[in-house]
């Protein structure tokens, strides 16, 4: 069941979120790697709760966290390399 205080973000609100266009939020849906979450149909228009969209935008910091320290260099090679 649906929680009444929901907050739903709308394209164009998750647009502005993210200071993209509102195709670039519509492509991401589509991109199924991108694992943004599911949208809702209501009076045809579509939407994604914001709940959901904090949570995959922690994921997405986490995953970048993670991918930039493995691509550091261990200290012996860094300094090495100086």
């Amino acid at each position: 069941m649906t929680n009444p205080t929901e907050t739903f973000l709308s394209r164009s609100q998750q647009a502005r979120r993210w200071s993209v266009s509102k195709r670039s939020v519509e492509r991401w849906g589509e991109d199924e790697q991108l694992g943004l979450p599911p949208e809702i149909e209501i009076n045809g228009r579509r939407y994604r709760r914001l709940s959901e969209l904090e949570a995959w935008e922690r994921s997405r910091a986490v995953a970048a966290a993670t991918k930039r320290s493995d691509h550091k260099l261990p200290k012996e090679e860094v300094s090495r390399s100086a």
